[in-house]
């Protein structure tokens, strides 16, 4: 019996232990910040002692312009982070007179990672050097920085926060080339750099911006037949006043290629339907998908209006109970389905800058437009909506 209960306690302590939290430091799935951070050392060798004196370690985030990281190199060339938070990030070596090109790092939670020997001799041969200043072609008061400067021979390297660059070229190149996500890349010759010399661009090196698209989709929240849909306007008008039209697809999708960056008015509308305005910031070489763009009918709103009129006999008696179709006047489909009252008067909510027709059995008036100043809709003559049916 002893023995059995000790070995339902340990069952039990098992299950319990095996129960992970899901914001448990060492779990993987919970979320970032709270996971247990991790350590990166390694050594770089290959340095001028100028180069270990100044030089420094950067860890980057994806596309990021600044180092999320960064440490100094002791007199040896070893270098710690401690506490990085897990993910992926480019580490860079920085030093006076070298190019290093970055590589891929991946920490996981709580891992104690260590790179060893990372030698850079080749990457610090450059006979000459290149400087001057890069810039993003749509940001006209910056940031310009991290913009990758590279050679012919691998050297990279990355621009400050206001475009300022410095890399080294090896013997025989004659140009940079520069590239950042969603800009035109552009190289720049140079000619041969003599060692120990700078050569510095007399102009700022612009990329241009790579164009960008806005995606999304058109609906209908009433009468949202194909036809309908098929006569919504849709615009993207930009700030510095460049206007496209946009087509749209049979199921209201539509696509916008070739933006220049920048902000964007987006506007769909059409006759008896409230217009959607909304702006669209479009970053260089992005696809901005704005979602959903549902436009209501204004005879279902606050802003709907009034359409009746009056069904008489031939004999100018009003006929109570008549069946009235209030139909589109284009495309030639249903509005509204009625019944005229005792005094054969109907109405219904509808939208002023519509053209609609009016039918009873087979005796149709149309079409009638709203007259503001009569506050009520009328045929293109002026008379009012009046119906004669035979008895």
């Amino acid at each position: 019996m002893r023995r059995l209960v000790f070995m339902a306690l340990g069952l039990a302590l098992a299950l319990g232990c095996g129960h992970v939290e899901a914001d448990h430091p060492y779990d993987p799935t919970a979320p970032r910040e709270a996971q247990h951070r991790a350590r990166l050392r390694g050594q770089v060798a290959g340095l001028t002692a100028e180069g270990i004196a100044d030089g420094r370690v950067q860890l980057f985030e994806g596309d990021a312009e600044d180092p999320r990281y960064e440490v100094l190199l002791d007199d040896s060339g070893h270098f710690l982070f401690q506490a990085v938070l897990v993910g992926t990030y480019r580490l860079v070596v920085a030093a006076p007179g070298l190019s290093f090109a970055p590589r891929v790092v991946d920490l996981g939670p709580a891992r104690d990672v260590d790179l060893g020997i990372i030698d850079v001799a080749g990457a610090g041969a450059a006979l000459g050097t290149v400087r001057g200043r890069v810039r993003l072609g749509d940001r006209p008061d910056g940031p310009h920085g991290g913009v990758l400067v590279e050679t012919s021979s691998g050297a990279l390297g990355l621009s400050d926060v206001d475009g300022a660059f410095e890399i080294g070229l090896a013997a025989g190149e004659r140009g940079v080339r520069f590239s950042h996500p969603g800009y035109e890349t552009q190289l720049v010759a140079t000619g041969e750099v003599p060692a120990g010399e700078t050569f510095t661009l007399d102009a700022d090196v612009v990329l241009a911006p790579t164009p960008g698209t806005v995606q999304g989709r058109v609906t209908l929240r009433s009468f949202g037949s194909a036809a309908r849909l098929a006569q919504v306007r849709v615009t993207l008008t930009s700030v510095a006043g460049a206007s496209e039209a946009v087509a749209l697809a049979e199921n209201g999708t539509f696509t916008a290629e070739g933006l220049t960056p920048g902000t964007w008015i987006l506007q769909a509308g059409d006759a008896g339907y409230e217009p959607v305005v909304r702006p669209v910031a479009l970053e260089a070489g992005e696809v901005v998908d704005v979602g959903e763009v549902r436009l209501a009918h204004r005879s279902t709103g606050p802003d709907a209006v009034v359409l009746a009129g009056r069904v008489v006999d031939d004999g100018g008696l009003p006929v109570a109970g008549a069946a009235v179709a209030v139909r589109f006047d284009a495309p030639d489909e249903v509005f509204r389905e009625t019944t005229a009252g005792a005094d054969g008067v109907f109405a219904v909510p509808a939208a002023e800058d519509e053209r609609y027709h009016v039918r009873v059995g087979d005796e149709t008036v149309g079409p009638v437009v709203w007259d503001a100043a009569e506050g009520a809709f009328v045929t293109e003559a002026g008379d009012p909506i009046e119906l004669v049916v035979a008895r």
